[in-house]
């Protein structure tokens, strides 16, 4: 008697009295087989210039996110470094800086003048809260008379000094390098003996 497994395909079983014989056709081999495959080689994938671009771009687009937290970041702390400061130490900083460009020297009389009244004006204006950097020179010194922050020796020096910074900008007043020194020294010690006592 003879019967075969349905449960695996290519196998059968003889039964012959008290023996059993397994037959094993081929078919059994050639199911196992068919499961084996063999690897599959990669497979490459096309890159269009679409692609490169789309990669490039978003490279750019994070360094320049990454260059603009880093200029607010740094413009943040020279912004609380300067909030910090009171206003002769900015003062005097502006002059230190005004110094180092050397203007007399190279003859720029009218820049000089430019930027050492604006320093003064600026001075004015954090110091004793009067709005000097908007007015006039006429407007500033008629609100300086008015102001009771100055004592009549300042005034005078400061309007003699703003007058003749405006011959100087407007009417090109011609000025020695010792007159122009002697300007900057004028800034330097009205600074000076402003500033709070503690300060000093």
């Amino acid at each position: 008697m003879m019967r075969r497994d349905k449960n695996v395909p290519g196998l059968r079983v003889l039964l012959r009295g008290a023996a059993i014989f397994l037959l094993i056709s081929g078919d059994l081999f050639a199911q196992e087989g068919q499961d084996i495959r063999d690897i599959r080689p990669p497979v490459e994938m096309p890159v269009s210039l679409l692609s490169w671009l789309i990669i490039v771009g978003t490279a750019v687009l994070f360094l320049l996110g990454f260059m603009l937290l880093a200029a607010l970041f740094q413009r943040g702390r020279k912004t609380d470094k300067v909030m910090n400061r009171t206003p002769w130490q900015a003062a005097n900083d502006r002059l230190d800086m005004l110094q180092a460009k050397q203007y007399p020297e190279k003859g720029m009389i009218k820049e000089y003048y430019t930027e050492l009244s604006d320093i003064l004006r600026r001075y004015i204006e954090e110091r004793f809260a009067l709005n000097a950097p908007e007015m006039t020179t006429e407007e500033f010194l008629g609100s300086l008379r008015m102001s009771s922050a100055l004592n009549d020796d300042e005034k005078m020096r400061l309007s003699r000094f703003l007058s003749g910074c405006d011959l100087v900008k407007f009417a090109k007043h011609r000025t020695t390098l010792a007159e122009m020194k002697d300007g900057f020294v004028l800034v330097r010690d009205f600074v000076r003996s402003t500033q709070p006592v503690e300060a000093a």
